[in-house]
C-alpha cells in the first residue's frame, strides 16, 4: 500500500465518524474526484495537504451543524414540554369543578393514609427516641427498691440502672392546672441521652433531703404555662403546697416515662412511698432481653420480693412493650389495612371520574390528532393534567394528616413514646401515595381516553356517545370494585360496633355505680403485723363508718379488676409453670354485699374461720372440680393450704382479650397488708381526699389517704381499643360508602348523557317516563348486585380476619349484614335516582332540534 492510499484511508475513516449517513457517499465522492485532480496538476505533496486540511474542515463544520441540530431538538423539546405544561394549566382553570373534586378525593385519601401511617409508624415501626432503645428495660416494685437496683448494678448485665415514681402535679400558676410528672434518679437523663434545652438536669446531690426542691420542666409546660419566659430558670414556682426552683427546661420531644408527662424531680429510692416504683436499666451490649430476665427473677427471688410460686417469677420487660401488645398490634395493623382499602376505593373513584373527563374530550383530542399532534404528545398532555391533580392531592393529604394527628385518640397517644406527628418519613409516604395515585388514577385514563383514532372520535361525537368503550368497560368494573370495597368495610365495621355495644352492655357480675376507693397506705409505721395491724384495721373501718356521708363500706386489699396474680394447683405434683392462674383478692366480711357479688354456694366468710378459708368462683370451679362438688375441696397457691367454703358469682371484665378475663378466688384480708382500699358508697358526694386524710388521721397521724380513680373507670379503660377501632373503622366504611355512591352518580350520570339519542327515540316511540326510570334503575342495579355478589364474599373474610374482635358475634351475625344491605340499597338509590330522572325528562323534539 503506497503512502497516497493510506492517507486517503485515514481521512475516509474519521469523515464517516461526523458525516451524517445521507451524505457519506456524496461528500467522499467529491472529495476523492477533487483529490486525484489535484495530484496532476498540483503536486502529490501539495494535494496531501489539501486533503488534510479540507478534511480537517469538513469535520468542524459538519461537528458544529451536529451539535447546533441537538442543540435545536432539545430546546424544542423544552419548549415544548413548557407548552404543555401551560395547555394543561389553562384546561384545568379554565373547568376546575372536576379536577378539584378528583384531588379532594386524593387529599382524603392520601391523608387517611399518612395520618394512619403516622400512628402505626410511631407505635410499631420506630423505636423508643432514646440511643439503645433496644437494650432499655424495666420492672414496678410495690416496695422499697435500691437493694434491687444494687444488685442489679453488680450483677454485670446492666450498664445503668435508675428508678422512676410517677406523680401528678398542680400548677398553682394563672390557673395553668394539673400535669404528670414523675420523680426520677438523677442519672436517668444520662440512661435516656438527654441534654437540657436551658439551664441543668438533675444532679445527685439534688436528690439528698433539703436541697431536693428542684425541678426540670418539658419545653411544652414552658411554652404553654409561662409563655417560654427566658427568665424562668433560677425562680421558684409554686405547685401544690409546695414551692421548688426550675432548674432546667427540656426539649418537647422528651417523653418518659409515659407520653404525657412533662416534669421531673429527684429521687432518692431508699424513700419510702406508698406509689409503686418502676426500676429502668439499659442492658450491656450483648445481652439479650431474654437471657437477663431469669438473672433478674433469680435476684428478685433471693430478695424474697416475689413469692417462691411465682415460677419464672417476674418477667423484666422492654421500654415500649405492653402487656397487650400483640392484641393492640392487631387492631393497628386492621386500621391500617381498611384505610389502604379507602384509598384503594378513592382512587378507584378518581380513575372513573378522569375517565369520564378523558372520554368527553374526544372531538378535542381527535382535533389535535388531524392537526398533526402524536399521540404521544395527547398522551403526556393528559398525564401532565392528572400529575397536576395528583400533587395537589398529595399536598392536601399533608395538610389534611396533620390536621388529624392532632385528634388522634388517647388510646394510642398513651402507647408510645414517640411524637405522633406528620415527619419526614410520613411526608415521603405522602409522596408515594401521591406517585401511586398517578398511576392507579391517571395512567390508565389518559391511555384509554386517547386510543380511538381521530375519525372514529369525530363520528362518535356527531352521534352522542363521545367515550371509549374500553374506557366505559373500566370505568363500569371500577364502579362495581369500589361497591365490593365499600361492601366488604361495611360488614366489618358493623360487625365491630355490634362487639363494642355488646361489651358495653355485658354482665359484669357486680355493681359498681357510685362506687369510691380511697387507698390507705402508711399501715406499717402506725401498727406492727399481726394482732395490732387487725385492731389498727378495725379502728379504720370503724372510724370510716362514723361518717355521715358513707351508707357502706367494706375493706380489701384489691379491687376489680385489679387484682393479686396467683398459680392454683390441686395437685403438688404439678409444676408451678403448669399451673392455673387465677386473680386473688384479700377481702373484708362485707365485700360481697358492697359489690354485690352474690355467694350461690356456701357460706361467706366469718370471723372464726380457719386459716387458707377460700371462696371461688363459679367458673374457677368448674375448671378445678368439673362435675363435682367444690365445697370443702382443698388447692394449693403458695401459702396456707386452702379449702373451699363458698362459691361466688363469677366475675366477668368485658374485654376481648381472654388471658385478662381469668377466674377468681377470694380469701380473708388477714393482717399483713400494708395498704387496703375503702370501698365506700355514699349518699351523695364522698368525702374528697384531704377530707379523709384528717378524719383517719385521728386513728393514727401516720396514715396516708389517697382517693383513686373510680373502679367503674378501669373496667371502661377495657373498651376503649373496641371503641377505638369500632369509631375508625366506621369512619372508614362510611368514606367508602360516599365514595361508591358518588361513583355510581358519575357513572350512571355518564350512561345516561351518551344514551340520550336512545331514550329520546323510546319516548318518541311511547315510552312512559317510569319506563325510562326502570332502565336506569335496572342498570344500576346490576352494577350494584356485581360488587355486592364480590363484597359479600370480601366482607365474610373480612369478617373472619376479626374473629379477635368478635365479642357476642359471629362472622354470620344477621343484624350486621341486613344493617349493611339496607345500607348499600338505600345509597345506590339516592346515587342513581338523579340520573333516573335526567331520564325521565329528556324531550325528544329538543333533542332532534339539537341534532
Amino acid at each position: 500500500m503506497d503512502l497516497a492510499s493510506l492517507v486517503w484511508r485515514l481521512t475516509e475513516r474519521r469523515l464517516r465518524r461526523v458525516l451524517p449517513p445521507a451524505r457519506v457517499a456524496s461528500v467522499l465522492g467529491d472529495l476523492a474526484e477533487d483529490f486525484a485532480r489535484r495530484r496532476t496538476t498540483a503536486g502529490v505533496v501539495r494535494a496531501h495537504v489539501w486533503l488534510i486540511g479540507e478534511a480537517r474542515s469538513l469535520r468542524a463544520a459538519y461537528r458544529a451543524a451536529a451539535m447546533q441540530h441537538a442543540v435545536a431538538h432539545t430546546s424544542g423539546s423544552r419548549l415544548m414540554l413548557a407548552d404543555d405544561i401551560r395547555h394543561a394549566w389553562k384546561r384545568l382553570t379554565a373547568r376546575p369543578a372536576r379536577p378539584l373534586l378528583c384531588a379532594a378525593l386524593l387529599a382524603l385519601g392520601i391523608g387517611l393514609a399518612t395520618a394512619m401511617f403516622s400512628v402505626v409508624d410511631s407505635l410499631l415501626l420506630r423505636p423508643a427516641p432514646f440511643p439503645h432503645a433496644d437494650r432499655l428495660v424495666r420492672h414496678t416494685l410495690f416496695r422499697p427498691e435500691p437493694d434491687v437496683m444494687d444488685a442489679w448494678r453488680s450483677g454485670g448485665m446492666f450498664e445503668a440502672v435508675e428508678a422512676v415514681r410517677l406523680r401528678v402535679f398542680e400548677l398553682r400558676a394563672e390557673g395553668a392546672g394539673t400535669f404528670r410528672g414523675a420523680f426520677v434518679t438523677p442519672g436517668v437523663f444520662d440512661l435516656l441521652g438527654v441534654r437540657a434545652l436551658r439551664g441543668r438536669l438533675l444532679e445527685p446531690s439534688d436528690a439528698r433531703p433539703g436541697s431536693d426542691d428542684v425541678i426540670v420542666l418539658s419545653e411544652t409546660i414552658w411554652r404553654t404555662a409561662f409563655g417560654a419566659d427566658p427568665h424562668l430558670l433560677g425562680r421558684r414556682v409554686r405547685f401544690a403546697e409546695e414551692s421548688l426552683v426550675v432548674i432546667g427546661i427540656v426539649s418537647a420531644d422528651v417523653r418518659f416515662p409515659t407520653p404525657v408527662t412533662v416534669a421531673w424531680r429527684p429521687l432518692d429510692p431508699a424513700t419510702p412511698s406508698e406509689e409503686p416504683t418502676t426500676i429502668y436499666g439499659r442492658l450491656t451490649a450483648g445481652t439479650s432481653l431474654e437471657a437477663a430476665r431469669p438473672r433478674a427473677a433469680v435476684i428478685m427471688k433471693a430478695l424474697a420480693y416475689v413469692p417462691p410460686n411465682w415460677g419464672d417469677g417476674p418477667k423484666l420487660s422492654s421500654i415500649v412493650e405492653q402487656d397487650d401488645d400483640a392484641f393492640r398490634r392487631g387492631g393497628l395493623w386492621l386500621l391500617f389495612a381498611g384505610v389502604g382499602l379507602v384509598y384503594i376505593a378513592l382512587c378507584g373513584n378518581v380513575c372513573s371520574l378522569l375517565l369520564s373527563q378523558v372520554s368527553a374530550r374526544q372531538r378535542e383530542f381527535a382535533t389535535c390528532a388531524a392537526l398533526g399532534a402524536s399521540r404521544a404528545r395527547i398522551v403526556r398532555q393528559a398525564i401532565l393534567e392528572h400529575t397536576a391533580i395528583a400533587l395537589a392531592g398529595a399536598a392536601g393529604g399533608i395538610g389534611l394528616a396533620a390536621g388529624l394527628t392532632t385528634m388522634i385518640p388517647d388510646l394510642f397517644l398513651e402507647r408510645t413514646l414517640n411524637v405522633i406527628d406528620v415527619d419526614l418519613r410520613a411526608q415521603i409516604v405522602a409522596a408515594v401515595l401521591g406517585a401511586a395515585s398517578v398511576s392507579i388514577a391517571g395512567l390508565v385514563p389518559a391511555w384509554l381516553g386517547t386510543r380511538s383514532s381521530p375519525a372514529d372520535s369525530l363520528r362518535g361525537s356527531r352521534q352522542g356517545g363521545g367515550d371509549v368503550p374500553a374506557a366505559r368497560r373500566l370505568a363500569r368494573g371500577l364502579l362495581a370494585a369500589q361497591i365490593a370495597l365499600a361492601c366488604s368495610l361495611l360488614v366489618g365495621s358493623a360487625i365491630l360496633l355490634r362487639s363494642f355495644v355488646h361489651l358495653a352492655n355485658a354482665d359484669r357480675g357486680l355493681a359498681l355505680d357510685g362506687l369510691v376507693l380511697i387507698n390507705v397506705g402508711g399501715l406499717d409505721e402506725a401498727f406492727a403485723r399481726g394482732p395490732a395491724m387487725a385492731l389498727g384495721t378495725a379502728a379504720i373501718a370503724a372510724q370510716v363508718r362514723t361518717w355521715p356521708e358513707v351508707s357502706a363500706v367494706a375493706l380489701s386489699r384489691e379491687v376489680p379488676p385489679t387484682w393479686d396474680d396467683a398459680l392454683v394447683r390441686i395437685d403438688p405434683s404439678i409444676p408451678w409453670e403448669s399451673a392455673l392462674r387465677a386473680d386473688s383478692y384479700r377481702v373484708g366480711d362485707d365485700f360481697f354485699d358492697l359489690y354485690g357479688i352474690r355467694i350461690v354456694r356456701g357460706r361467706r366468710f366469718a370471723p372464726n374461720d380457719a386459716p387458707g378459708s377460700t371462696i371461688v368462683s363459679e367458673r374457677l370451679a368448674a375448671l378445678l372440680w368439673p362435675g363435682q362438688d367444690p365445697l370443702q375441696q382443698a388447692f394449693d397457691v403458695g401459702r396456707t393450704p386452702s379449702r373451699v367454703i363458698g362459691v361466688a358469682r363469677e366475675i366477668t371484665l368485658p374485654t376481648l382479650d381472654a388471658e385478662t378475663d381469668r377466674p377468681e378466688f377470694y380469701v380473708p384480708l388477714g393482717s399483713d397488708s400494708r395498704t387496703l382500699y375503702l370501698n365506700l358508697r355514699c349518699r351523695g358526694d364522698c368525702p374528697p381526699g384531704h377530707v379523709a386524710q384528717e378524719r383517719l388521721a385521728s386513728v393514727h397521724p401516720a396514715i396516708v389517704a389517697r382517693v383513686t380513680p373510680p373502679v367503674e373507670r378501669a373496667f371502661l379503660s377495657e373498651l376503649q381499643l373496641p371503641r377505638a377501632v369500632a369509631e375508625i373503622g366506621g369512619v372508614f366504611a362510611i368514606v367508602a360508602v360516599l365514595t361508591a355512591a358518588g361513583g355510581l352518580f358519575s357513572v350512571m350520570t355518564a350512561v345516561v348523557g351518551r344514551r340520550r339519542r336512545e331514550f329520546g327515540i323510546r319516548t318518541a316511540l311511547g315510552a312512559s317516563p317510569s319506563q325510562m326510570r326502570r332502565l336506569v334503575f335496572a342498570d344500576a342495579l346490576r352494577l350494584v348486585a356485581l360488587g355486592v355478589i364480590t363484597g359479600s364474599a370480601g366482607g365474610w373474610i373480612v369478617a373472619r380476619s376479626l374473629s379477635s374482635f368478635h365479642y357476642g358475634v359471629t362472622a354470620t351475625d344477621p343484624v350486621s349484614w341486613v344493617a349493611v344491605l339496607g345500607t348499600i340499597a338505600v345509597a345506590s338509590i339516592g346515587a342513581a335516582w338523579r340520573p333516573a330522572l335526567d331520564a325521565m325528562r329528556i324531550d325528544p323534539v329538543r333533542l332532534l332540534r339539537e341534532e
